[in-house]
């Protein structure tokens, strides 16, 4: 601001990240900087970042090592090890599983056979993404080969945006090794594949991954080559609108001699009908319809467990017990601090979930006791071990996607477990069913994690190191 006093700037520009250049950032008044100033906070925050980040993966990998080290014990580094972990830190840091598998490996990597581009990293000389673009542009090679790489990408990294270092590495990797390049591109065109991807505004994303080089080129030579004799002709909308209109014209069967208006009519004619899609609309009333369904079997007949006896949602019910929950454990854990071990923290946890679980178990038996038999007599639960159609359908309706905090997997992909095994004396009901993905399914057996489904879709899941992640419908 004109005339405002101009704050003194300390020297940013060789000071390393770390605890110090943290201090003095958050000291600085960046309203009363001058512009260079300015710039410079903007630099030296994102050197700190760097070295944030690198802390990240450091825990990450050290993490790595002890499970390691327990697998060594146990003979052997198996699969549903390996899951496992990255389960541990895909909830922790709330990351889906592949990305916290990329974290899994970027660690070993900048630890390993990178060690000079993790150094880059803990000063603040390159950020996340330039690292990561090193690290997946050595993926699958030698290290020998990685490090040469390495050694003629990093010099000119700093000065390089991550897509011209990608670039640079790219062709670095080539040179290096023009065989092993060779053979790894063939094998990603064995995975080509077709993927779409939801956006928070509605919109959805139609990707084509792992293509042939040359045939992707001359397909979208193509499709520019049509989107420009639309254009030509009169056609208003921009060119991007116009090539993802023929995508999908296209892919639905339109030839492409059909895409240009008659030559008569030069106004853009509005496209033929098709066959209606159905909106999220429609999808969101033909699951409502199949709720409202009855589900019968052996002469049981079931309500909707999700409605409460006072004709309120279950929803409701288990979004303030859900955070009911929650408040009480983060109060318990606080209470303790740092005292204890994981093995110590763990069992506290289990035992507070446990506790909760068979305080609310008589409210519980009431709530899902919704089913009456031909006599007229509540019953708790199915029979057998496999549920109704009309359960199956309830509880995927409940839950969504699969129960782990960070799995996306719907749940009609889903398995229905009991969260306590049938065998054990686990009912067949919604409060003791959960839809768990296969890989989770696998991971809620592991010896060093526990699941515990305090109320109907609340679950507590708690990790080896004894940190906690409680799921449950938001109030």
């Amino acid at each position: 601001m004109p005339g405002a006093k101009v704050e003194e700037l300390p020297d940013l520009s060789g000071m390393l990240p770390g605890p110090r250049l943290a201090g003095e950032l958050a000291e600085l008044p960046v309203g009363g900087l001058d512009e260079h100033g300015v710039v410079e906070v903007m630099r030296a925050a994102r050197r700190l970042a760097s070295w944030a980040e690198s802390l990240e993966l450091s825990a990450i990998a050290e993490l790595d090592r002890r499970r390691s080290v327990q697998a060594d014990r146990c003979g052997a580094w198996t699969v549903e090890m390996s899951r496992a972990l990255c389960d541990e830190v895909s909830a922790a840091l709330t990351l889906s599983g592949t990305a916290a598998a990329i974290q899994l490996g970027m660690a070993a990597m900048l630890e390993g056979p990178l060690l000079e581009t993790g150094r880059a990293l803990v000063e603040g000389r390159i950020d996340g993404d330039k690292a990561r673009v090193i690290c997946d542009g050595i993926l699958g090679i030698g290290h020998d080969i990685g490090r040469r790489v390495e050694s003629l990408v990093l010099p000119d990294a700093p000065r390089l945006t991550a897509r011209q270092l990608a670039v640079r590495v790219r062709k670095a990797v080539i040179e290096a090794d023009p065989e092993g390049y060779e053979r790894r591109r063939k094998a990603a065109e064995k995975g080509r594949r077709v993927e779409s991807y939801s956006n928070p505004d509605g919109t959805v994303d139609l990707a084509a991954r792992d293509l042939p080089a040359e045939d992707a080129e001359a397909a979208y030579n193509y499709l520019n080559a049509l989107a420009s004799s639309i254009k030509a002709d009169g056609d208003e909308r921009p060119m991007d609108a116009i090539r993802a209109d023929l995508v999908l014209e296209l892919l639905r069967g339109k030839h492409p001699a059909d895409l240009f208006p008659p030559p008569t009519h030069p106004q853009q004619h509005p496209p033929s009908p098709a066959a209606p899609t159905p909106t999220p609309e429609d999808s969101a009333a033909g699951a409502r319809a199949s709720r409202r369904g009855t589900g019968r079997s052996g002469g049981t007949r079931r309500t909707d467990p999700r409605r409460s006896t006072d004709g309120g949602t279950g929803d409701e019910e288990a979004a303030a017990i859900t955070q009911t929950a929650r408040d009480r454990l983060t109060a318990l854990l606080d209470q303790i601090g740092d005292r204890g071990g994981p093995a110590e923290r763990r069992l506290l946890v289990t035992e507070a979930g446990r506790r909760m679980t068979e305080a609310l178990s008589p409210l519980k038996v009431r709530w899902c006791a919704l089913a009456v038999d031909t006599g007229g007599h509540p019953v708790h639960g199915h029979h057998g071990y496999r549920p109704p159609a009309g359960m199956r359908r309830l509880i995927q309706a409940r839950d969504r996607t699969c129960a782990f905090p960070t799995c996306n997997r719907r749940a009609t992909e889903c398995d229905l477990d009991h969260t306590i095994p049938h065998h054990k004396g686990g009912p067949t009901c919604p409060c003791n069913l959960a839809a768990l993905c296969r890989g989770h399914h696998l991971l809620k057996q592991h010896p060093d994690w526990t699941l515990i489904q305090i109320w109907p879709g609340a679950l507590l899941w708690i990790t080896p190191t004894g940190h906690w992640y409680l799921i449950g419908p938001e109030p």
